[in-house]
């Protein structure tokens, strides 16, 4: 029997409907395989007949707003799933896999954009910081300069008492002898 962690983990799984339909059966399984953080679902969702998705439960409103078909993706940031786009019409239509390409290069694009966003917005956010730390070391520096001229001021100003006692000390030698 092999082991089961002969393969390592699995990164990718490629789920297929028959005929390329999706009846909706399989949808609470894999949204809860979703929920769970087991998977990701990084591709487009079209489903031809909004009606047929009987485990939705905005199927429903979207049929009373006369919606029959849609498509979904998600916008992944930072390897992240952090929203999705959805388009639907009020007819029946068919996904042409050159609308699904470009959907997909929409959705690769707009996710690269909210990286490259959110890139900016983590350097300027670091600029910052950089610059807050330049200046607290700048006062650290004044502060210390100020602490180290103080501390020769008072080194010549013991320099100058050490030599006057220096002076009063022969003196009172002088006075003795």
């Amino acid at each position: 029997m092999a082991d089961d962690n002969e393969f390592g983990p699995v990164d990718y799984l490629v789920v297929e409907f028959p005929g390329n339909k999706m009846t909706g059966e399989g949808f609470p399984i894999l949204l809860d395989l979703v929920d769970r953080g087991i998977i990701r679902i990084l591709d487009l969702v079209f489903v031809r007949n909004i009606g047929d998705l009987t485990d939705c439960v905005r199927a429903p409103a979207a049929q009373r707003a006369g919606v029959r078909s849609g498509v979904c993706f998600p916008i992944v940031s930072m390897d992240r799933i952090i929203g999705t786009m959805d388009f639907f019409t009020t007819e029946f239509i068919d996904l042409s896999e050159s609308r699904a390409s470009a959907l997909r290069n929409v959705q690769q694009l707009v996710s690269q954009r909210l990286d490259i966003v959110r890139n900016a917005e983590t350097s300027a956010g670091n600029a910052r910081d950089l610059l807050d730390t330049v200046d607290r070391l700048r006062a650290a520096t004044s502060d210390a300069t100020r602490v180290a001229d103080e501390a020769v001021s008072r080194a010549s100003d013991m320099t100058g008492d050490v030599a006057a006692l220096g002076d009063a000390s022969n003196s009172i030698g002088d006075v003795i002898r």
